[in-house]
């Protein structure tokens, strides 16, 4: 359910901040989609840290950003409410315990000996849950990203020329910064001659 600014909690101590993102590094699996759709539960939901509003755009930023989106959106969070300070302990939260766990597999690996049929199945389920994780987070996305004509016809460019085409990333989203400047700036043009003629009435 979407909240509005009226109905946010009081700052989160710093404390309940790493908490949280500690939590999000055990608790989720599937990388960046999962977290998306857990984080939006857990700070704009259930805790109301957060609008909706200001979380996507934490996560525009996080994804026009080098580096992992969750840990960049960890990083932007925590310096937010407590600065430099917050952002590393924010960060450092949400890596700890998946990288304590994967030392541990790797580990844990060398010494025994797994069959590679068992390993394919755990493998082929995991797959299908992420999935259909990530096909979630991209409906919550779009729903509140996708607004008008303008941005569907950009997402379905992009999509087609990343899928079909072949083109990076990168050009993609550095093209649709450049739109969505170029749109904003024609949007704001039409906005002021229409007010210069109501005025001028």
């Amino acid at each position: 359910m979407k909240k509005e600014n009226s109905k946010l909690t009081p700052t989160p101590s710093l404390g309940e901040v790493c908490w949280v993102f500690f939590c999000m590094g055990l608790t989720t699996f599937g990388g960046a989609a999962s977290m998306i759709v857990n984080l939006t539960r857990e700070i704009v939901d259930k805790r109301g840290w957060i609008s909706e509003e200001e979380l996507y755009e934490n996560l525009a930023v996080s994804q026009c950003s080098p580096g992992v989106i969750m840990v960049n959106t960890a990083s932007l969070y925590g310096a937010k409410m407590y600065g430099v300070l917050g952002s590393v302990l924010a960060t450092l939260s949400l890596l700890i315990a998946p990288f304590t766990i994967i030392c541990a597999l790797t580990l844990l690996l060398n010494y025994i000996t797994l069959d590679l049929a068992l390993l394919s199945s755990i493998y082929s389920g995991i797959r299908a849950a992420v999935c259909a994780i990530g096909v979630n987070a991209t409906i919550k996305l779009a729903r509140k990203n996708i607004c008008d004509l303008f941005t569907l016809l950009l997402a379905l460019a992009a999509l087609i020329a990343i899928i079909v085409f072949g083109v990076s990333t990168i050009y993609v989203i550095i093209l649709g910064v450049l739109l969505g400047l170029f749109a904003s700036y024609v949007k704001s043009k039409i906005i002021e001659t229409k007010n210069n003629r109501e005025g001028k009435k």
